[in-house]
């Protein structure tokens, strides 16, 4: 359970820069990316981040089920999530198009989440619920509000893209670092001195030409 818990909240903090982004400037992203003729489809990228969210959020309760290794959990789970995700497009994308097709695929993730970790509750007694991770998730919500808070001051796409994320980064790291217990603050500095070294070793006995 507490490794389950250390993975699902470093996985936000991975994932987080990115998905504040898409949650806060999602125009800007595209603009940069295709031009401002996508700008228009900000609302079903934002929608698609929303289901992004949600499935780091609720952890690797997938794929913790899957190594169960019991086929009938495995196809129960997809085959609900297929239903769903289909019932959920036939309805919503004829009536609302590219953002029915975006909330459709959100809801499929919602509802395959939902039921992995229910599954994952009943049989190994491990739960969504971390505190931390929780912790962890309103510094993301803050660094959102702040990136929205900013999308009314005039700056290049670009800048705005980079603060949104350096924000993000910073605050869920710090708050992911500073709820992380002494061990596993020894194995963090351990595993980025190592990193560190590996890296000024390569530069100075394999400088690139």
């Amino acid at each position: 359970g507490d490794v389950y818990c250390w993975e699902s909240r470093w996985t936000f903090v991975l994932v987080a820069p990115v998905d504040a982004v898409m949650l806060a400037c999602p125009g800007s992203v595209l603009t940069v990316l295709f031009g401002a003729d996508y700008d228009r489809m900000a609302t079903p990228v934002r929608i698609l981040a929303l289901g992004v969210l949600v499935n780091v959020l609720f952890g690797f309760n997938g794929i913790t089920v899957d190594s169960l290794n019991k086929v009938k959990l495995i196809i129960g789970r997809q085959v609900i999530a297929l239903v769903f995700n289909v019932a959920a497009c036939a309805v919503l994308i004829p009536y609302f198009g590219a953002t029915g097709a975006a909330i459709a695929t959100s809801s499929s993730l919602l509802c395959i989440n939902l039921t992995a970790s229910l599954l994952l509750s009943q049989q190994t007694g491990i739960t969504p619920h971390n505190l931390k991770l929780f912790a962890v998730a309103c510094g993301f919500a803050v660094s959102v509000a702040v990136g929205l808070a900013v999308h009314s001051v005039p700056m290049e796409n670009v800048l705005r893209i980079a603060l949104v994320g350096a924000v993000t980064v910073t605050v869920c790291t710090a708050l992911s670092y500073l709820l992380s217990s002494r061990s596993e603050r020894r194995a963090i500095k351990t595993a980025v001195g190592s990193r560190l070294t590996t890296l000024v070793f390569h530069h100075l006995f394999h400088p690139t030409t």
